[in-house]
Parts: C-alpha cells; structure tokens; sequence
C-alpha cells in the first residue's frame, strides 16, 4: 500500500490571483470584500519561480497529431523566466523527483462553487479532470481523461472515476498529509488575496527524511472566513481549516522563495448552474483508494509527455 500512497503523492496538483503571486503587498482598504462568498467561480493558477506552469496548457489543441510542435511554438514565444520547462530542467539538475513534481504541476483549474459544493475541473499536459466535493452531502469523487491520441493507453483505461468519502479519506488520500509532523502558527499580519483579506498560518516540518529529495518543509496558507472550507479539498493538500483557502505557498526546499505558489487569478461571484456543478464520470467506478486506479491515473497524467517524446 505504500507505493499507492506515494503514487498518490506526487497526484497532489488539483488544483487546481491578481498578480504573479497572488497578493498585493499594499492592502487597498477601500476595495476589500466582505461579503461572503456564496457561489461563483475561481480561476486557479500554479506558479513557480514567477512562471506561470499552466502556460502552455490551454494553447495547445492535445487531440491533434501535432502536439510537439504546438507546445514548442509556445515555449519558443515566451522568454526564459516564463518557460515553465526552462525552471524544470534547471531544477532537474538537483532533484529530478522535485522536477518531477512540477511537471504534474502544469495545471489549470476552474473552481465552480456553490454553499458546500464545489466542482475544481482541472487541465494539463494532455489530460482533464474533475474533482468534486459535497461536503453537506459528504461525497466526493475524482473524474480523469487523457485528451492525446496515443495506443499506450486501451481505450477503457483513457477515462476513469473513482469516488471517495471525505469525512473518512480526507481530501481522498489524493492530496492528505500527516500535518502531526508539522508546527503549525498564525501569523499577526492579514494579507490580501484579490481584495480578500486572509489570515496567514504558517504549516513548517519539525522532522524530514535525510536525504529525501522531496520534503515538504513548509506550507504557508491564506485563509479567510467568507469562503466555505469545502473549497479546501480541492487544493494540493489537504488542511485543516475552517475558512476557506485562497492560496498555497508550498516550499520543497529549505529555501526563501517557494517551490510552488498555488493563486487565484480571478474570483467572480455569479449565479453557478446545476451543470456546471455535475462532475463527468466513466464506467466501471471505483474508490480512491484502489491502487490499480492509482496507477491508472498517474499513466493519464504523463500520457502528454509521452507524445511530446515522440519523433
């Protein structure tokens, strides 16, 4: 089972700001909100070194057989500190499971919202997927589909869906961290996150592995109390908050900066459809913890790189 769990490990990406970071450093009193958000739409980014890692993900049509190409015409358009695959090749030089980890990285996310509810529909490099929480309903479930045409993968295996309990798997093993390793303290200073201010808890390992080329040294969250927590099952990891998380500030490496910055880009309150609260599944289901479901899903996420290594 352990290998599962590691698997499950590295699917921590779902995913999932108004700048870069994700926060203005100089708080516009003027414009907060404070109104609780009730329902509406999040777009989530994932950033590393000041790149955004989702870049390349929505210019690219993955189904064509061009898709080398279409992803390298991208790259070639954006300059070294934008090129997600520059800073992964950088970082590879030193810890190739830490690279690794930034590739799974590359996402988009969508976060349709509801009360208790949220749909997080995800893309990357080659795949789809939703993850949904209905945290009244205490249901959750994970919907995946590779988007590349390629005979690596039979045809049942190109979309799968798995559901799980959230009172019991805690965020479905998918992206839940023993955080009893971790010293957890609240930070005196609000910041704000799309002119929602956030109290600031800082998550810092008290033990890692010696030697590991992937500890989590330290989670820095921004949390505020006018989203519901549902959204937090959606994140990367799993925390145990009562508000709602806005951004993620992950650090693999003993280091100032982080490793990954997991910000909204937009957050707009509407009126959110029943459809876009419905969560696209794929026959036979299974449960998330299946660990032939696990290795199935680590083989979507990687299918656009296998094109991409193509001739």
């Amino acid at each position: 089972m352990k290998s599962i769990k590691n698997i499950l490990f590295l699917l921590a990406i779902l995913v999932v700001g108004c700048s870069k970071s994700g926060s203005n450093d100089s708080p516009d009193d003027q414009n907060v909100i404070k109104d609780t958000f009730k329902e509406g739409v999040i777009e989530m980014g994932i950033y590393s070194g000041g790149a955004d890692l989702g870049v390349v993900i929505d210019q690219v049509n993955w189904s064509a057989d061009n898709v080398r190409e279409q992803v390298e015409n991208v790259l070639n358009n954006l300059s070294d500190e934008e090129n997600p695959m520059k800073i992964i090749q950088k970082v590879s030089e030193n810890n190739p499971w830490l690279a690794f980890s930034l590739i799974l990285n590359m996402t988009n996310c969508d976060y349709y919202i509801k009360d208790q509810t949220v749909l997080g529909k995800a893309r990357g490099m080659g795949w789809v997927m939703d993850n949904y929480h209905n945290r009244s309903a205490d249901k959750g479930s994970v919907y995946i589909e590779t988007l590349v045409q390629t005979d690596e993968i039979s045809d049942a295996d190109k979309r799968i869906f798995a559901t799980y309990t959230p009172s019991e798997d805690l965020g479905s093993q998918l992206n839940a961290i023993d955080f009893s390793n971790f010293k957890r303290e609240q930070q005196p200073k609000k910041e704000n996150v799309l002119n929602y201010l956030c109290d600031v808890t800082t998550y810092t390992a008290v033990n890692n592995v010696p030697g590991s080329q992937l500890n989590l040294y330290k989670i820095v969250v921004y949390t505020s109390s006018l989203f519901d927590k549902t959204i937090n099952f959606t994140h990367p990891y799993y925390l145990p908050e009562d508000g709602g998380i806005l951004r993620l500030d992950i650090y693999f490496e003993n280091i100032p900066e982080p490793t990954l910055v997991m910000a909204p880009k937009s957050i707009i309150p509407r009126v959110v459809t029943s459809g876009e609260l419905t969560t696209r599944t794929a026959t036979p289901s299974t449960t998330i913890n299946d660990p032939a479901w696990g290795f199935k899903a680590l083989g979507l996420l990687m299918s656009g790189f296998s094109v991409l290594n193509e001739e």
